[in-house]
């Protein structure tokens, strides 16, 4: 029985680092004649997430990249939304990869690649996050401020979903303030950079009287330019608006129209730099002139790997507020620091 238990224990090693090893075959082949060999994870934003055995995860530089070689099955997306499966076969032109199988693959320019994701991933490590703290006390007039964000997306096939949230918290010596946002959505790909979103907010913002507002409902979008780099996006949605005064107990109901535009772009040169913002505008069209305006912009600085220095600015406006002593907009400067996983 002993024996049968060790042959067991050395087959099973056997097999599992066999599934390590070939796990760790794909081969990045860079412009200054080095070859790094890993496994392909994926690539989003003009970086390549690959593995290696003795130095952990590195990120390659797209356009450092002269080609590359990857056997398990991919999925490719194109600049122009188009989006292909297959594996990858080195290529001896710069800049090129074969993309296909074995029988039968066709050449493709690595500039037209923007996503790049293994076909077989297990669901965690799918998923892409980031948890960011933030605290800032101005002692000459008693300013408390915390923060705390948390996002956390997953990346299917054919869609993705995911969960935000934000929430800050200011005491000063006269009243407490507190604005909240928690944010469900799923958004399905279609053709030619088209996709449809779906989704739920809850947000609460003392500041402009208002206890909570419940928003659902759908927005069709395009990536009006989408590179390696930087991706330039509108949204044309329609949404059920719920909300509730901190001064009443009446909770009024609307539907406004959604017109959106978000743009982001990375820099990879020392400090790494990531740039995030977006503006929607909200006009009702079931109470006459009103209209809600919200404005964010994010930057991240780089500090070491996966950690990071951000500043955030936002800016609420909305010209019929719920409580009727309340301000009709609001806005801050938020620094903070996150942690990407």
């Amino acid at each position: 029985m002993i024996k049968l238990k060790i042959l067991f224990l050395l087959v099973m090693s056997t097999v599992l680092s066999m599934q390590l090893l070939a796990q760790k075959t794909d081969t990045i082949y860079l412009f200054n004649g080095d070859k790094i060999t890993g496994e392909i994870k994926s690539l989003d934003l003009g970086k390549l997430k690959l593995s290696t055995s003795d130095i952990g995860t590195i990120f390659i530089e797209w356009d450092k990249i002269f080609t590359l070689h990857g056997a398990k099955e991919f999925e490719v997306l194109y600049s122009n939304g188009e989006r292909k499966y297959g594996s990858l076969y080195k290529s001896d032109v710069a800049g090129t990869v074969m993309l296909g199988s074995s029988a039968e693959s066709e050449m493709v320019n690595l500039i037209q690649i923007v996503e790049l994701t293994t076909i077989k991933k297990t669901v965690w490590s799918r998923i892409d996050g980031k948890i960011e703290v933030g605290m800032n006390y101005t002692k000459a007039s008693d300013n408390f401020q915390f923060s705390t964000d948390f996002n956390a997306d997953y990346k299917g096939k054919i869609y993705s979903t995911g969960i935000r949230s934000s929430n800050i918290y200011t005491d000063q010596p006269d009243r407490r303030t507190q604005k909240s946002d928690l944010n469900i959505y799923l958004s399905r790909y279609l053709k030619k950079n088209w996709y449809v979103d779906g989704s739920s907010t809850f947000e609460r913002n003392t500041e402009l009287g208002l206890d909570y507002r419940v928003l659902s409902g759908f927005a069709l979008g395009h990536d009006l330019m989408r590179g390696s780099k930087k991706r330039l996006s509108f949204q044309l949605g329609t949404y059920w608006n719920q909300e509730k005064g901190l001064d009443t107990n009446f909770v009024s109901s609307s539907t406004e129209a959604a017109l959106g535009v978000t743009f982001r772009k990375l820099k990879y040169k020392s400090p790494n730099l990531d740039i995030y913002t977006q503006a929607t505008v909200y006009p009702s069209l079931t109470e006459a002139k009103r209209i809600r305006f919200q404005y964010d912009i994010n930057a991240d600085f780089e500090i070491v790997k996966d950690f990071y220095m951000g500043i955030k600015i936002y800016y609420t406006y909305d010209n019929q507020p719920r409580s009727e002593t309340a301000s009709d907009r609001d806005y801050g400067v938020r620094s903070l620091i996150g942690y990407k996983f």
